[in-house]
């Protein structure tokens, strides 16, 4: 971690049922360290021993141990003295039909017992939290959200700070063998100009100079290249838009030597050019080419 670097600490509070894990589990998904119900009094050796991380997100509420108003207040203010350190606290609130009819679903007791009603118990809940309500950074309600929405609110918290592009994956694949199991896309490229009739080029792949011009020599090969070019300039941001981590791309031809291995070169080069994230992957390319 560079000395100069902030280490950022995001406490998720709020009331039980908000979407306290699934918001921990986003940041997870965003290489934060997570650490959830940890007791109060771990939390400053927890984040001072962290020294492999510098993004790191607790989630704190009325079931984590030693926990009580002081106690949270004490271990925040102290936290907030340390000049290495960007706090933020986010509160997620949600309203008590949504909240009931969310336990009603899980089948799980509220964390403060079963003894009185859930509207009593949620009301307690947000008395013994307002404190920490009342110090947020951010109050998101939860109501109306589905978690698409909750992750797209904390990636704009944390956007100017880490890399959150999604990444793209292009797969080569002959339909001989089978469809990659992990293709969002899948193209079939078999249309093209096939280097396995001839002769000298069988033997090579799509990587080779000699196959790479027979394939790019077929009328359609330029129109189909700028055409998958524009179809990927429109899709890409939607997906990013959706939240998708991870988009792979793979086509395929009848062997996976020639034609896909081509084409996913191309793309992968005209990626490389608009700074795009990628990694490729000739699935079925033998060693021979």
């Amino acid at each position: 971690m560079n000395k100069d670097m902030k280490k950022e600490v995001f406490i998720i509070s709020g009331i039980s049922g908000a979407g306290k894990s699934t918001a921990l589990n986003f940041l997870e998904d965003l290489d934060f360290e997570i650490v959830d119900n940890l007791p109060l009094n771990l939390l400053i050796p927890t984040i001072h021993e962290s020294d492999n991380k510098y993004r790191l997100a607790f989630g704190i509420d009325i079931r984590t141990r030693d926990f009580n108003l002081k106690n949270f207040s004490e271990k925040l203010n102290s936290l907030l003295s340390e000049d290495n350190l960007k706090i933020k606290i986010i509160f997620l609130e949600c309203n008590n039909f949504t909240l009931i009819r969310r336990y009603k679903e899980t089948r799980r007791p509220h964390p403060l017992g079963k003894e009185k009603t859930l509207n009593e118990l949620i009301s307690k809940e947000r008395e013994v939290l307002n404190p920490i309500k009342e110090k947020s950074d951010i109050i998101l309600d939860t109501s109306n959200l589905i978690p698409y929405d909750l992750k797209s609110i904390l990636l704009r918290e944390i956007e100017n700070t880490i890399d959150i592009s999604m990444k793209i994956s292009l797969f080569s694949f002959g339909y001989k063998t089978r469809i990659p199991e992990e293709s969002d896309l899948v193209i079939d490229v078999r249309f093209l100009k096939n280097p396995f009739y001839i002769h000298d080029l069988k033997s090579l792949s799509g990587l080779d100079n000699k196959v790479k011009e027979y394939i790019k020599s077929d009328p359609f090969y330029p129109t189909f290249i700028k055409n998958m070019k524009s179809f990927l300039t429109l899709l890409i941001p939607k997906y990013e838009q959706e939240g998708k981590n991870y988009l792979t791309i793979s086509f395929g031809c009848t062997g996976g030597q020639h034609r896909s291995v081509c084409v996913v070169e191309e793309i992968g080069k005209w990626l490389n050019e608009e700074t795009i994230k990628f990694n490729i992957n000739h699935r079925d390319l033998s060693s021979k080419g």
